[in-house]
């Protein structure tokens, strides 16, 4: 048997530099915590000397942003839908080459969750698991709480969800996923912006993120981390009008005014999709209808 810690790394504060693994798996290099990185270059940089710490780097092949990455590590490992390609030095008596996988039908819907799950069995090869073994428990795998959860359905027949989306690429991604496995249903979206500093620096592209929603309902910034200057600066009505250029938005206010919206459209709707979307307290109103 082999000994493996698995840890989830943060970049926040360089958190994610404290570490020294064996395998780094890099989902996405996404600007964010400019609070604290105050620009791209720092948070590129940061990721830089992460992956240069890492023995074995793996990432996507087909993401034009993490191209700079490969070759920082020893070993670089590609992942694409059918194949996986080592490149550099042998890694775990892996020669370098290009590996044939194919995965079977997933229980979590949308494109997202596929290529982590690409991800997870290349991994598990790298450390020599169980192919067969490997694959099941993907082709098994429910899905997690606050990601894309399914909480159950309302007496007015509305699906009700939760996801703690809260940078933009994560939003797209989430909406577009609902949509197109629920394309009967309208996606209404209740959704609360997560740090006044996240939600000024990457306002514009929150602005484009909820295209795939009929209707999304902006409560007010979860204040986390926040220095006075950014409350000044941005606020959930100010984003609300910005959202609304691009598609249906509204600003409903506090937490207690989204949970009367709520409720208001779950008894005005059927078979719609309403979904929490944050990593606040947006979470709670799960419990209000």
């Amino acid at each position: 048997g082999q000994n493996i810690m698995n840890i989830e790394a943060c970049e926040y504060r360089n958190a994610f530099l404290k570490y020294h693994p064996d395998i780094a798996v890099v989902t996405n290099v996404d600007p964010d915590h400019l609070d604290f990185f105050k620009t791209e270059a720092a948070y590129t940089k940061a990721f830089h000397v992460f992956a240069r710490s890492a023995k074995c780097l793996v990432m996507l092949a087909d993401e034009a942003q993490k191209k700079w990455m490969i070759g920082l590590a020893p070993t670089t490992v590609l992942v694409s839908a059918d194949s996986f390609e080592v490149r550099g030095e042998v890694f775990n008596s892996i020669q370098p080459g290009i590996y044939p996988f194919s995965l079977p039908a997933l229980l979590v819907p949308g494109d997202h969750i596929r290529l982590d799950a690409q991800l997870a069995y290349v991994v598990s090869q790298l450390l020599w698991l169980d192919a067969e073994a490997a694959k099941k428990s993907l082709a098994q795998y429910p899905g997690s709480w606050r990601r894309m959860e399914v909480i159950g359905t309302t007496k007015n027949s509305n699906l009700v969800m939760s996801d703690y989306g809260h940078h933009p690429t994560e939003i797209i991604a989430t909406l577009w996923a609902l949509k197109k496995a629920h394309p009967d249903k309208k996606l209404i979206v209740f959704f609360e912006p997560h740090q006044y500093s996240r939600t000024y620096e990457l306002r514009n592209e929150f602005a484009t993120s909820f295209a795939s929603a009929d209707m999304t309902y902006i409560s007010d910034i979860y204040a986390a981390r926040d220095i006075d200057e950014r409350r000044d600066m941005i606020t959930s009505k100010i984003l609300a009008e910005m959202v609304a250029k691009n598609s249906p938005c509204e600003y409903v206010g506090t937490l207690d005014d989204a949970q009367k919206k709520l409720q208001t459209v779950d008894a005005e709707q059927k078979n719609s999709l309403l979904l929490l979307l944050g990593a606040g307290n947006i979470d709670e109103l799960r419990w209000s209808i």
